[in-house]
C-alpha cells in the first residue's frame, strides 16, 4: 500500500511527531487563496458600498493585531500610499498603551483588526478602547475563528464590515501560516473590489506558480534548514521589510527560540544591526521589485560578497538576474507577477518552509514546538485595563 506523502514526508510520521498541520497549512495556501478570492467576489456589492460610504481624503486606516496579526498590517500598509490614502500600522498592544497618540478622538477612523482567534486579550481591548475613545469609528474585523469573542462581541451593520475567512485558514497549528497570507490577501482585494473580476484571474496563476515554487524549492529549502546557523537574518525594504520581520518571527517560534533570528531593511541594515553577522550567520535577501529599490539591495549584496563575513547569502527574486545570482551562494527566482503582494506571498511561503524544516532539524515538533506551555497560540495571563487618558 502506497504511504500518503506530503512533499517528502510520509503523512504518517508527521503527525506521530506533531508536525502535520505545520507542513499541511503552509503547502495549502495557495488553494486558499482561490477560495478567498472567491468568496469575497460574492460579497463584493456590500463591500464596495461600504468603501464608497466610508473611505474619503479625511479617513485614516488603521491596520492593527498583535504579533503575526500586526506584522500583515506592516507588509502591507506602504502599497496604499501611491493611492493616496491615509493608513497606517499600528500593534494592538501599541494602541492599548498609547491610543491617543495614533489618533484624535474627532478623527474618521477606520479600524481594521486582523485576528486569527479573536480571543487575544489585546485584539478585544484595541477593539473595545479605540471604539469606546474614537467618536466616529468604523470597523472592518478580518478573522479566523468563527467562536472568537471579536466576532461574538461585534455589532454588524452598514458602518461596520466584517470578513471571516474560510475554515482552512484557521490554523491548527501553532504558528501562523495561511492566516498570516489569508488576511493579508482578504484585505487587499477588499479594498480594491472594484478589480476583483481580474484580481481573480491573477491569483489564479499566482496560486499556479506557487504551488510549482513550492515543489521546485522545498527540497533545496530543506537542506539550508539543516545547516548549522544560528544567527539568521532576513532582510527586505518596504512592504518586504514587514515579510522579513513575519519571516525572523516563524523562524524563532518553530525553533523555539534556540537559534537567534533577526530582520531590518538593507540600507538599515548597515549601520549598527550588521554587527550581528559572523561565520555562523546565514543572510537571507528579499529582493525588491522596483528599480530604485534594488539598487540597494544589489549594494548589500556586492558588500557581503566582498567582505565574505557570513556563512551563506540567500536570495529570493521574482525575476532572474545572473548578476546577482552569480554573488550569492543560494538564489532562488519565484517567476511571480511584478506586484509587492504576490512576491510577498512567495517570499514569506519560502520562510515558512525553512522554519518547519529548521525545527525539524532541532527536534522541535512544529505544530507545539513549547511543549512546556512557556509560549502559547493565544496569549495568556495578559491584563487589559481600563483606559486612563
Amino acid at each position: 500500500m502506497k504511504k500518503e506523502m506530503l512533499l517528502n514526508l510520509e503523512k504518517e510520521w508527521l503527525i506521530k511527531n506533531n508536525s502535520f498541520n505545520t507542513l499541511n497549512e503552509i503547502c495549502q495556501q495557495p488553494v486558499v487563496w482561490i477560495k478567498i478570492a472567491n468568496e469575497i467576489k460574492k460579497y463584493d456589492n456590500k463591500i464596495n458600498e461600504f468603501i464608497s460610504k466610508n473611505i474619503n481624503s479625511k479617513t485614516k486606516i488603521i491596520l492593527t493585531g498583535a504579533g503575526t496579526s500586526e506584522f500583515i498590517g506592516n507588509s502591507i500598509y506602504q502599497s496604499f500610499f501611491e493611492r493616496k490614502i491615509n493608513i497606517s500600522s499600528v500593534a494592538t498592544t501599541d494602541l492599548i498603551t498609547g491610543t491617543t497618540k495614533y489618533f484624535n478622538p474627532d478623527d474618521e477612523i477606520i479600524l481594521v483588526s486582523f485576528a486569527r482567534s479573536g480571543n487575544s486579550p489585546e485584539s478585544l481591548g484595541a477593539f473595545d478602547i479605540v471604539n469606546s475613545i474614537g467618536k466616529n469609528v468604523k470597523n472592518i474585523v478580518i478573522t479566523c475563528n468563527s467562536k472568537g469573542k471579536l466576532i461574538k462581541d461585534y455589532q454588524e451593520d452598514s458602518n461596520n464590515l466584517l470578513y471571516l475567512l474560510p475554515p482552512e485558514a484557521d490554523d491548527k497549528s501553532f504558528a501562523m501560516t495561511s492566516s498570516f497570507t489569508g488576511m493579508m490577501l482578504a484585505f487587499s482585494l477588499i479594498m480594491d473590489i472594484k478589480k476583483i473580476d481580474k484580481n481573480i484571474l491573477q491569483i489564479n496563476e499566482v496560486a499556479k506558480q506557487t504551488e510549482k515554487n513550492i515543489n521546485d524549492f522545498y527540497q533545496h529549502i530543506q537542506k539550508l534548514a539543516e545547516l548549522d546557523n544560528n544567527r539568521i537574518v532576513f532582510l527586505g525594504a518596504d512592504e518586504f521589510k514587514g515579510i522579513s520581520q513575519e519571516s525572523h518571527l516563524k523562524v524563532l517560534e518553530l525553533s523555539a527560540g534556540e537559534v537567534n533570528t533577526f530582520f531590518n531593511s538593507p540600507l538599515g541594515f548597515r549601520h549598527g544591526p550588521k554587527s550581528i553577522l559572523n561565520k555562523n550567520t546565514i543572510v537571507f535577501l528579499l529582493m525588491n521589485f522596483k528599480d530604485y529599490q534594488r539598487k540597494y539591495d544589489i549594494d548589500l549584496i556586492n558588500e557581503l560578497f566582498e567582505q565574505k563575513q557570513i556563512s551563506r547569502l540567500v536570495v529570493l527574486d521574482f525575476q532572474e538576474d545572473k548578476q546577482i545570482k552569480n554573488k550569492c551562494h543560494d538564489y532562488f527566482n519565484f517567476n511571480v507577477a511584478n506586484n509587492e503582494l504576490f512576491v510577498g506571498l512567495n517570499y514569506i511561503i519560502f520562510a515558512q518552509l525553512y522554519a518547519f524544516y529548521k525545527s525539524l532539524f532541532l527536534n522541535k515538533t512544529p505544530d507545539n514546538p513549547w511543549p512546556s506551555g512557556l509560549v502559547n497560540r493565544v496569549v495568556k495571563g495578559v491584563v487589559i485595563y481600563d483606559w486612563e487618558d
